[in-house]
């Protein structure tokens, strides 16, 4: 008996896909060519599968409006599918679910036989035959018999080419016959015969019937009519069908030559791979068996004339040891230093050769080659090549699980005690961003190997514009807050920008706490009404008293998010900024081009900028941004482990602080015997010890490929931890607030004084030094003047030689008195309190 061909397609994770149950409005219903209920409903599901290549649906089964479709969650498919929604009158049921392997199953068999018709068309459940006009062709036709079913990671695809023949009779039928109707091939009775398509039917032409026959099954009956026939299932109404759709019996299936089988199988994968070449968001890949049984490991397969061959041989690396290399790839990139494909050439050439293993790689070049690491990463599919996301120390350092759950603590606290547990409009996130007076040129079409490839901006470097947003769980969006740069606000400034929207200016474009207090003012006319909850960063303009007492006279609770960590708990740098920054760089791009003469100014900027706020502000970016944060639905527990980079193991070189002297002496000897993080050097066979025990596997990888080491620090400065509750609208808060800023203005009143009497006597001893200047000799110097500096906390001029102690700050490089900053006797690096708020 002939077997099948077997076909391993990848799938998706499971866990970043999601199953949406659809409803459609059957009042709606207007289209002459779905004449019943449950017609209306697979045209909406196959108008939804041709709207989005990377979407799965099928109609249910049983439910008469149901529709059920597969997203993947961690792309925009959620909010594509909400605008069609709209705009095929379809209503969500409930929220997105857990993917079963039922639904993935019957999603994907359904959008499979939509996709590949007309081409491939579907007869019966397990059929397709391989012609266009395959109801009036006569004699034998290519077809595929086919079963799709899933294994652990795979959707395997069963195929075995044949040769059909469909049943024609060109004689009259009765009533009372038994017949097959195409191209479902269920069985059905005649009951009457007509002419011409009866006016009582319906269909009111054949052009709707033809229509019909496209919107359901994707191709169209021929052009000439033929008589019909009135058939009844075993239930239901009895229906209009052309005699050429009906067939006597089933059809006949015999197999199709050798040589012929690897011709039509090789034309349907191709059909295949190019109506369904990514779906979910990943890459159609077709794995044969022969190929997946080849030494426990999978290749892919390419077509040519229907042959099938396998590329490359034994791989220099067996499995085990390609699986430890994966493990520990994957282990370095989680803790923030990931390897590049370059650098794994190395280490597999470095490997080889400490393992006496024989292999082809480059000796010159001392690494692997292209070919190797290509195969490499498609024989371990958990592995890609990802871009990744700048995240600095600090962040690292302060996602960790006990300051998030201190955070959802708070937060849930303060919802509880508001009566606001399941009110998705009453929680809000504010945050700000910038956006230049200029354009980032996008990826361009250029000549290949030119070397100068060049986009034109309007500046270098444009003037920052500061944007306030602010949206809530249930989606809604507060109007924009914009600061510009400068002293007069202008009419014209808000010319274009989105309705609602407010401009205010800074003396340098940032939020201060004067122009966040006037933000209060703006959300207050727009929020919901009733006790809010603004989730916000700790930002210095946002956590002064005043701003708290103005918001306790609002009713709204400030929760403040822990520091350095609103990468992953704020919902706007979530899902809003990155879709906002992009669409403004492409209408910016696009005004660049058709006003080459002109830069984009603050006046010019307000219709760009709503473009781009009309893209991004939509419902489902902003409930998203709350459900991947875990903040609306609450559930802390729903954060996956690899957000806490923190808390996970660290080789951590631990040392006791160690005297300069001591540190000269040993400066030699760590310089030879440490490698630095940035400068790994390979080792060598000769370096291990003949009289230890062989290294395992595992062993030489992680020595090839070492964990980096925390370098130790001879002395740290302890910053001050802040005493500010997390929910800042708090009265113990309040109370911290007003001392705080009590203490602060008694220092700067001292100062003040300080400052006047220093001033008389640096006044007398300047008329003393004028009076021997004349005995001076004046030399001309042709250096600059140099910068005055200020203290940063009482304004004062630094004079020399200083009267008192001073210190830089490590980040803004500016300058203040060790007593304005509180030093005391700490040594080391400083960082200022304007700095480490931001």
């Amino acid at each position: 008996m002939q077997s099948y061909y077997k076909f391993y397609i990848e799938n998706p994770n499971f866990n970043n896909i999601g199953h949406v149950v659809a409803t459609a409005n059957l009042s709606d219903k207007h289209d002459r060519s779905t004449p019943s209920d449950y017609h209306w409903k697979i045209l909406k599901c196959r108008m939804i599968i041709f709207s989005n290549p990377s979407f799965l649906a099928c109609p249910d089964k049983k439910e008469l409006k149901q529709v059920h479709i597969i997203i993947n969650t961690l792309s925009d498919d959620y909010d594509s599918l909400t605008s069609l929604f709209l705009k095929f009158c379809l209503k969500q049921e409930g929220s997105i679910r857990t993917v079963t392997s039922e639904t993935f199953l019957m999603c994907y068999h359904y959008t499979l036989t939509a996709r590949v018709a007309p081409i491939w068309n579907t007869l019966g459940h397990d059929y397709l035959i391989n012609n266009r006009d395959f109801l009036t062709a006569i004699g034998p036709q290519e077809g595929i018999k086919y079963n799709i079913s899933i294994d652990d990671s795979s959707t395997v695809l069963e195929l075995k080419p044949v040769k059909i023949t469909l049943m024609k009779s060109d004689n009259k039928y009765k009533p009372g016959d038994c017949i097959k109707v195409l191209p479902s091939l269920n069985k059905a009775v005649v009951e009457d015969y007509y002419e011409t398509l009866p006016e009582s039917g319906d269909f009111r032409c054949y052009k709707d019937l033809r229509r019909h026959w496209k919107n359901i099954h994707g191709y169209r009956l021929p052009e000439e009519e033929s008589p019909y026939y009135a058939v009844r299932f075993w239930r239901g109404e009895p229906l209009t069908y052309p005699k050429i759709c009906l067939t006597s019996n089933f059809p006949i299936i015999t197999p199709l030559p050798k040589s012929t089988e690897a011709t039509v199988l090789a034309r349907f994968l191709s059909c295949l791979r190019s109506k369904m070449s990514k779906f979910l968001g990943i890459p159609l890949t077709l794995i044969n068996q022969e190929e997946r049984d080849f030494n426990g490991n999978e290749r892919r397969v390419t077509l040519s004339r229907g042959i099938i061959k396998r590329r490359g041989g034994q791989p220099a690396l067996d499995e085990n040891a390609e699986k430890k290399l994966a493990d520990r790839l994957l282990h370095l990139a989680s803790r923030g230093f990931g390897i590049t494909p370059k650098a794994v050439r190395k280490y597999a050439f470095e490997f080889a050769e400490r393992q006496n293993i024989k292999h082809k790689f480059d000796r010159n070049a001392g690494m692997a080659g292209q070919d190797w690491f290509h195969r490499f990463m498609q024989r371990n599919k958990k592995l890609t090549i990802r871009k990744p996301e700048d995240l600095s120390r600090a962040r690292c350092d302060g996602m960790k699980k006990e300051k998030v759950a201190e955070f959802f603590n708070t937060l849930e606290t303060v919802v509880d005690n508001n009566n606001l547990r399941g009110k998705p409009e009453c929680v809000y996130n504010v945050d700000e961003t910038g956006m230049p007076l200029s354009n980032r040129p996008p990826n361009i079409i250029a000549q290949k190997g030119a070397k100068d490839v060049v986009s034109m901006t309007s500046v270098e470097r444009g003037e920052n514009v500061t944007v306030l947003a602010c949206m809530n769980a249930a989606g809604q969006y507060i109007p924009p807050f914009v600061l510009f740069k400068g002293v007069r606000k202008r009419d014209d400034f808000l010319l274009g920008m989105p309705p609602g929207t407010e401009v205010a200016m800074t003396e340098n474009g940032w939020v201060t706490e004067e122009a966040f207090k006037l933000w209060l003012q703006h959300f207050n006319r727009y929020r919901t009404p009733g006790k809010v909850v603004l989730i916000l960063d700790g930002h210095a303009s946002h956590i002064s008293y005043s701003v708290v007492d103005l918001c306790d006279s609002f009713e709204i609770e400030l929760v403040l998010l822990p520091p350095h960590t609103s990468h992953a708990l704020q919902p706007l740098d979530v899902s809003f900024f990155k879709p906002l920054k992009t669409y403004y760089h492409q209408q910016a791009t696009a005004w660049q081009h058709s006003h080459p003469n002109q830069g984009i100014t603050k006046v010019a900027f307000g219709a760009l900028f709503q473009r781009a706020w009309n893209q991004a502000a939509t419902v489902g970016n902003a409930t998203k941004g709350f459900e991947k944060t875990e903040i609306f639905p609450l559930n802390a527990n729903a954060i996956p482990d690899h957000k806490f980079i923190g808390d996970q193991e660290s080789d951590i070189v631990e040392s006791q602080v160690q005297s300069p002297s001591s540190q000269k002496m040993q400066l030699h000897v760590q310089a030879t015997n440490t490698k630095p993080l940035d400068n790994i050097v390979p080792s060598t066979s000769s370096q291990q010890s003949d009289e230890a025990q062989p290294p395992t596997c595992a062993e030489i990888i992680k020595e090839i490929l070492p964990s980096p080491l925390k370098s130790p620090i001879a002395s740290k400065r302890i910053r001050k931890v802040s005493k500010l509750a997390l929910h800042l609208t708090s009265p113990q808060n309040k109370t911290t607030l007003l001392e705080k800023e009590a203490k602060n203005k008694f220092k700067v009143d001292n100062k003040t004084k300080e400052n006047k009497e220093k001033a008389v006597g640096k006044e007398n001893t300047m008329k003393k030094m004028k009076n021997k200047a004349k005995l001076a000799i004046k030399i001309k110097s042709s250096s600059p003047k140099h910068r005055e500096w200020h203290c940063i906390y009482c304004s004062e001029i630094f004079v020399h030689p200083p009267s008192e102690d001073w210190i830089q700050c490590n980040a803004c490089e500016e300058w203040c008195h060790e007593k304005c900053a509180d030093m005391g006797e700490e040594k080391g690096p400083y960082i200022c309190e304007l700095c480490a708020d931001n």
